[in-house]
């Protein structure tokens, strides 16, 4: 058991490591470069270095069994993403293994696991092979599968076949995904790349699946633009600074920022909500920060100014403020910043098409 630096979940629980790559997704996998690293005795073999890269080499190992038990161990109620150093369904991996982390997730009703596959075929092999696994598939189990492009839609088809409630992944989002049915699916996160060699991600790609996700009452959470220049804000960033720089001032979300048309996507199924309120107990109100945002965008709202270079200045300025106070605010307050942050980048396009108009 390991925390998680993953935004939609608590805790990874990798019962199982090892991989190999299966799709355009997999091509810069995080998790195969940790793992050539070779921090536990476990993960011996699963990894090769072929040239400077760490590579699968599409062996599973299990883990000992203080890893392979652990949530048994915890009593209060946690969301588990399942095997992020793996894939559950992987061809490789021993079917008893696989069934044994099922019996587990059946006993601990307390917590939610979250299992993602790009392996689609895989699984509906393995329930076809385990029809009791499927029968008697537990209700806390969630299963996703990974969409990266158009050609990989075929995943969501074979989902809805699938048992337990259904998610989906559109990260690393690699191109747009078209018009998606989602019928049978409750959640959808996307996100754009990161890291070195990080393809792009286009905000229409991004708008498209939030959109369609409007449309069909599903929950979208947008973790993350992952490149700076994805950001849809980075065409407001000042010749004379660098945009890693701004975009960690006015969009401190994620990766590259994860604000899109003036506001966060962070919705999640209720079940994620009321174990974050569980985990994360309510901390006292920061007034100061929100007034001292508010007071600002009606200064800078006001303000009469000649100059537009100022004037651009302090608009950013204020999208600063609001990013500072975003950070240590509560729900009811993030909301009234969302809308007073979507109306600073309101003037700041427009300052900045006055800018280019007279120029």
């Amino acid at each position: 058991m390991s925390k998680t630096k993953i935004e939609w979940a608590e805790h990874s629980w990798n019962a199982l490591v090892g991989c190999s790559n299966v799709s355009p997704g997999c091509k810069h996998c995080y998790a195969s470069k940790q793992a050539g690293r070779g921090l536990h005795a476990h993960w011996k073999g699963i990894t090769e270095k072929i040239g400077t890269k760490s590579v699968w080499t599409g062996r599973i190992n299990r883990a000992p069994d203080s890893i392979f038990y652990a949530p048994l161990k915890i009593k209060r109620g946690q969301t588990w993403f399942v095997n992020s150093m793996s894939d559950f369904f992987h061809e490789n991996a021993d079917p008893a293994w696989l069934l044994e982390m099922i019996s587990i997730m059946r006993r601990c009703s307390q917590h939610v696991f979250l299992i993602l596959t790009k392996r689609a075929e895989q699984a509906e092999e393995f329930f076809a092979q385990h029809p009791d696994a499927a029968s008697e598939w537990p209700s806390n189990a969630w299963v996703g599968v990974s969409v990266e492009d158009r050609k990989r839609a075929y995943r969501l088809d074979i989902l809805r076949r699938l048992p337990g409630r259904h998610f989906v992944s559109a990260e690393p989002l690699l191109a747009s995904l078209g018009s998606l049915d989602l019928t049978g699916i409750e959640w959808l996160i996307g996100g754009g790349e990161s890291g070195p060699g990080a393809r792009p991600c286009h905000p229409e790609w991004i708008r498209e699946l939030r959109d369609q996700c409007l449309a069909q009452e599903v929950r979208f959470f947008f973790k993350q633009w992952g490149l700076d220049t994805n950001n849809p804000l980075a065409e407001g960033c000042p010749a004379n600074i660098n945009i890693r720089k701004y975009i960690a001032d006015v969009d401190p979300h994620g990766k590259g920022g994860a604000l899109l048309d003036g506001r966060l996507w962070h919705e999640s199924p209720d079940w994620f909500r009321e174990s974050a309120a569980d985990s994360h107990p309510a901390q006292p109100e920061p007034v100061q920060p929100v007034n001292s945002a508010i007071s600002t965008i009606a200064n800078a709202e006001n303000h009469n100014m000649l100059d537009l270079t100022q004037e651009q200045a302090a608009l950013t300025e204020t999208l600063v403020k609001i990013a500072n106070a975003l950070r240590a605010a509560t729900p009811s307050e993030r909301q009234k910043l969302m809308v007073l942050q979507a109306l600073t980048l309101d003037w700041l396009d427009a300052a900045q098409s006055t800018e280019r108009e007279g120029a």
